[in-house]
């Protein structure tokens, strides 16, 4: 009686599969995540800041060279009027030319009207130029929000040049009146 063994046997391994197969559950499917992928960014490229030129044409606005043009009024190449200045001795306006400033002198072909200018000055340069603006009567003025000083030729004297801004940084401004100085200092970047 082999059989009712073999039936048993049979019969008890497939309950326990059964069993074992009802017991457990499978694993669930997971889902693969998705896959993230990095895309790398560009790294942003800084341009460096575009060099000022400082020429009598960039220091004023469009404005004023309109104005300068409709009035009939002209520029002197600044070459010539370095190289005239030099020739008078009149070392500051020299300096604008020198340290690579524009210094600028405006007329009608018979008569100066005004001289505008800017220019990065050393220390010492600063320093000479300061004492040279009292030697010739200027005056210091507490005007404006620069951070430096502000020097006026007295009301009633007459000048092409009557208002330097000496800045602490070095930099100094020049024109006939404040309102071309403050037109400089806001049409030169930085």
């Amino acid at each position: 009686m082999r059989t009712p063994l073999l039936g048993v046997t049979l019969f008890a391994l497939a309950t326990t599969l059964g069993v074992a197969g009802c017991g457990t559950e499978s694993p669930p499917q997971q889902e693969p995540s998705p896959t993230v992928v990095q895309t790398p960014t560009a790294t942003p490229t800084v341009e460096p800041p575009v060099a000022f030129d400082p020429t009598c044409e960039t220091i004023v606005t469009p404005a004023t060279l309109a104005g300068f043009t409709a009035d009939g009024v002209s520029i002197t190449p600044q070459a010539e009027f370095v190289a005239k200045m030099a020739g008078e001795g009149q070392t500051t306006f020299v300096l604008f030319d020198s340290n690579g400033g524009a210094i600028c002198q405006t007329g009608n072909g018979t008569a100066a009207f005004e001289i505008y200018g800017y220019a990065q000055f050393t220390v010492p340069q600063s320093a000479t130029l300061i004492s040279t603006l009292y030697d010739n009567g200027y005056q210091v003025d507490g005007y404006g929000d620069a951070e430096g000083q502000w020097f006026e030729l007295p009301g009633d004297t007459e000048g092409v040049d009557r208002v330097y801004l000496v800045l602490t940084d070095g930099v100094v401004v020049v024109g006939g009146d404040r309102d071309r100085v403050e037109e400089i200092l806001a049409t030169v970047p930085g």
